[in-house]
């Protein structure tokens, strides 16, 4: 699913700020339409020959709650569902013509079309791929809406240059490495605020350890050389030998430039058009296999539980993850484990009180989550360098937490819509790990008409409260306490044996913030994205707000919790990159300090940051 922004001949006044070229339109009802235009270099408008474009039908479809929204007409008020829609370019909700090359001055024209609604991309060799409409790489583009015996003339398509990177891999003692897998990596961010890698590019060294990553869309990126946490695994086909006189099946830690492990260390790498950057060196080791050693006991007895599964569940580069437990031996009279052939990385011990569950075919991937409620245990760990032994798990069983839900003035059953709210319980270590991390993540109940509930399936761990779903317009969550102590603004820590209740309490006097986001020539900037950013507690996902400017730059923020917040606005800007902290540190200066008081409004004017920046 890609979201474009849809034109319409009655909006094009108000959205010709996102059009990258002038339109002409010239309607003959009955005919079939047209569509011509021209691509250059950015910058130079120097027309470029032989870039390949292609139009694609495209089908609208409404738009979902977890689909992001697009403005597609021009409004006289804030933007709502009814002015929004989203555009499938899935299968069989679109048909993509035979594509045409541009001319040696960089022209290209499609003729007798349908009337309907088009994606138009243009690729070549060299230059950035381009969507029509887009801002950024990536980002929402525009739809072109044809009627019968429409000239659509003119488009102009300005293809940003490619930039390349090259560096040498090298192992401790000063040598080339040979055959070390090599990944450009972008980082993105989901809704919950979670960092991964998207894997842009990939290379391999050769003999001397050198390596090229080449025509690299413009940005910022990491590169890492060697192999991923997970399973020793042989290397796959296109990571495959270049010669057949070379070791086969290398594996080498997975080391991030400047030549640190830590993914948190790691230095950017900036690409900008047309640049060659060199001199990306560093030390990639030879990865060494180490063990993981120590001793399950159940709680409730004192002693080794009869049978016990243990594994090391990980997480890949790109977020997905998974566990394995090749080589485990475990001894039911001591409670002594051994996990052998552990590559370095980060992990979590699971042990749960069970036979081994089954290893799928060709994968040293273990599936607990029928398991889930058995006894179990959970400890991360961080293989480097050495052996891990004096591991100890001590295996416990879920319990049920209780809860009660209040709010200022009013009992809860009087409160539209009570019976949606959800509670939400979330281990922290599973915000790396799961969905294959054991045991499974608690389960919030509905809540009774006097606000108490419970929360299933909790071990001992520690925990993030939150996000408190279903909760109607104008209402927030003023405080959350778990046994008196604060648990709204750090995580909950519960321990094997203890006990207490969640109290969560709401309120009806948020806050709202209106505004208009404005371009440097103070004019109305419409489809910008802004977004409120809490202006202390920046690990708090849930008071981050994001909203779209209308077709006069006009934007509303409601039932925004009391406190000191930042307003940013960006011309354009990824999927959730507001939560990049190393971003917000580079736009600081240019957001809008912004106090929201109880039940009170805001009224703001926005610069709004360029997408070139």
């Amino acid at each position: 699913m890609l979201f474009f922004y849809t034109m319409k001949p009655t909006s094009f006044a108000v959205l010709a700020v996102l059009l990258l070229g002038l339109l002409q339109f010239s309607p003959h009802a009955g005919q079939t339409a047209s569509l011509s235009g021209i691509v250059v270099r950015s910058g130079s408008d120097e027309p470029l020959a032989g870039a390949q474009v292609i139009l694609t039908a495209v089908t609208a479809t409404p738009t979902s709650g977890t689909a992001a929204p697009v403005l597609t007409a021009s409004v006289n008020s804030l933007p709502s569902v009814d002015t929004m829609t989203t555009v499938s370019t899935a299968a069989g909700a679109s048909r993509k013509l035979p594509p045409v090359s541009t001319d040696r001055d960089g022209k290209f024209v499609f003729q007798n079309l349908e009337p309907g609604l088009y994606s138009l991309q243009v690729i070549r060799n060299e230059y950035a791929r381009q969507t029509y409409g887009q801002r950024i790489a990536g980002g929402p583009a525009l739809a072109i809406r044809l009627s019968d015996g429409q000239a659509l003339n003119n488009i102009v398509m300005a293809l940003v240059p490619t930039g390349n990177v090259a560096g040498v891999i090298r192992s401790s003692d000063g040598r080339p490495q040979t055959g070390v897998p090599i990944q450009l990596l972008r980082t993105s961010y989901s809704a919950n605020g979670e960092r991964t890698f998207h894997v842009e590019g990939t290379a391999r060294t050769n003999d001397r350890g050198e390596y090229r990553l080449y025509w690299i869309t413009p940005g910022r990126y990491y590169i890492s050389a060697g192999t991923a946490s997970g399973p020793n695994r042989p290397l796959n086909p296109n990571t495959a030998a270049a010669s057949l006189n070379e070791i086969p099946d290398q594996s080498f830690a997975l080391t991030y430039f400047p030549g640190v492990f830590d993914a948190g260390a790691a230095a950017i790498v900036e690409i900008n058009p047309g640049s060659e950057v060199t001199g990306v060196d560093f030390i990639a080791p030879r990865q060494q296999l180490y063990s993981v050693r120590g001793r399950i006991v159940d709680s409730n007895s004192g002693r080794a539980p009869a049978t016990a599964s243990v594994s090391l569940a990980y997480r890949s580069l790109t977020g997905v993850g998974g566990a394995f437990n090749a080589g485990s031996r475990y001894d039911a009279s001591t409670g002594d484990f051994e996990l052998r052939n552990v590559p370095p990385g980060s992990y979590v011990v699971q042990a749960i009180a069970a036979a081994a569950a089954p290893v799928a075919a060709g994968e040293a991937v273990v599936r607990l989550s029928a398991l889930a409620l058995q006894p179990n245990a959970r400890l991360p760990i961080e293989v480097t360098t050495a052996d891990i032994n004096g591991v100890s798990l001590q295996l416990t069983s879920a319990v049920s937490l209780r809860g009660r839900i209040s709010i200022d003035g009013m009992t809860l059953s009087a409160l539209p819509g009570w019976e949606n709210i959800r509670v939400a319980l979330k281990p922290t270590v599973d915000s790396s790990f799961a969905p294959n991390l054991q045991p499974a993540q608690p389960v919030a109940q509905r809540p009774a008409a006097d606000g108490s509930f419970t929360i299933e399936g909790v071990n001992p761990g520690e925990f993030i409260v939150g996000p408190v779903a279903g909760l109607p317009a104008g209402i927030y969550v003023k405080e959350a306490r778990f046994n008196q102590s604060d648990v709204l603004g750090q995580p909950l820590r519960f321990f094997a044996g203890s006990s207490g209740t969640i109290e969560i309490a709401l309120s009806s006097k948020a806050g709202n913030v209106t505004g208009t986001t404005v371009d440097s020539q103070m004019r109305g900037a419409a489809g910008a994205q802004v977004v409120l950013v809490p202006e202390r507690e920046r690990k708090r996902t849930d008071l981050y707000k994001t909203a779209a400017s209308d077709a006069n730059g006009r934007f509303l923020f409601r039932s925004v919790p009391p406190g000191d917040y930042r307003l940013f606005g960006w011309e354009a800007l990824e999927s959730y990159a507001y939560f990049d902290q190393e971003l917000l540190r580079r736009v600081e200066s240019q957001g809008v300090p912004v106090h929201v008081s109880e039940s009170a409004g805001n009224n703001i004017t926005l610069k709004v940051i360029s997408a070139s920046r």
